[in-house]
């Protein structure tokens, strides 16, 4: 029992340092030191003279009742302040010495609101941005929308519809030659640089995976694979499978039409014949004229105009 209250003990200390270490500390790293206190419990307060804070258990008063607004931001660790009509935001957490608070984002602004991992800030009627340590990124009316990717990357688009990323220096440095960005899936950007060319950027660890050299890329609605994409030479089309890094279709086609969740295409050439193709480039029939009514049925068969056949996806 000793050991263990020892063992405990050290813990705490060493979260405790690790708080009073690092200038600032992430909303995850705070959550995590907070769940070690969870005996803690903060309730906002109202008297006539305003709204308050106080940690219900130990009676402890973190904001006196003088605020016009006092609301959570994000769970019970992130809190909207507002007086005199300028809301700021704070970040409570709790040591071995009790329950504290620390000024997260100045009061200065009209309102404060959380999108995905980050904090908009209003003023003016304008919105601005910043990250969630409260580091301001984007001052409000300098830019038209922004989308946040994850925690730490966020995409930006401009009056003139440009785009820019803000996070990770491995996804910055993009911004040097990019000047457009368009989010395909929950893992990879369709970007095009200063040429007008389109490549594909793996916004987790800014590798590049499609090189940009192509006028067009597309990511096919409904497509059942994050790594396969449409991409476009000219008036031409083929498919670029990300799977095994290569065009497994080449851009030859008039048309490539995705029509399977086994990620089976119909290609289209220039005389108007067309074929069942795989995501891999293999040709399952070929020859077909006009307009063809072709169905998939689980990964095992097709048919042509009502005709079955089996299908062997490679």
């Amino acid at each position: 029992m000793i050991r263990n209250r020892f063992k405990n003990y050290s813990r705490q200390l060493l979260l405790t340092a690790s708080l009073f270490c690092t200038a600032n500390l992430s909303y995850a790293d705070e959550v995590q030191l907070a769940e070690e206190y969870q005996h803690y419990k903060y309730v906002i307060t109202q008297s006539d003279k305003g709204f308050g804070l106080e940690e219900e258990k130990s009676n402890t008063t973190l904001l006196e009742p003088e605020y016009g607004l006092i609301e959570a931001l994000r769970g019970e660790y992130v809190y909207k302040t507002c007086k005199q009509n300028k809301c700021g935001a704070i970040r409570v957490f709790a040591d071995m010495e009790g329950v504290k608070y620390r000024q997260l984002i100045e009061p200065l602004y009209d309102d404060i609101k959380t999108k995905g991992g980050v904090y908009v800030v209003v003023k003016d009627g304008m919105k601005g941005m910043a990250d969630d340590k409260g580091q301001l990124k984007l001052k409000p009316g300098t830019y038209k929308n922004f989308r946040p990717l994850s925690s730490e990357t966020t995409l930006v688009l401009n009056d003139d519809e440009s785009s820019f990323l803000i996070g990770p220096p491995e996804l910055e440095k993009w911004n040097e030659t990019v000047v457009e960005y368009k989010k395909a899936n929950i893992r990879f950007l369709i970007a095009k640089n200063k040429l007008g060319k389109y490549g594909v950027i793996n916004f987790s660890s800014g590798r590049e995976e499609i090189p940009f050299n192509y006028d067009q890329i597309i990511y096919p609605r409904r497509m059942d694979s994050d790594y396969v994409f449409e991409v476009r030479k000219k008036d031409k089309s083929g498919i670029f499978d990300l799977m095994v890094n290569q065009e497994t279709v080449p851009t030859i086609y008039h048309e490539v039409e995705y029509i399977a969740s086994c990620l089976v295409f119909i290609t289209t050439d220039d005389n108007g014949e067309s074929s069942i193709i795989t995501r891999r480039g293999k040709k399952i029939v070929d020859g077909l004229k006009g307009k063809v009514r072709v169905m998939v049925r689980g990964c095992r068969e097709y048919s042509v105009d009502g005709i079955k056949y089996p299908l062997f996806e490679d």
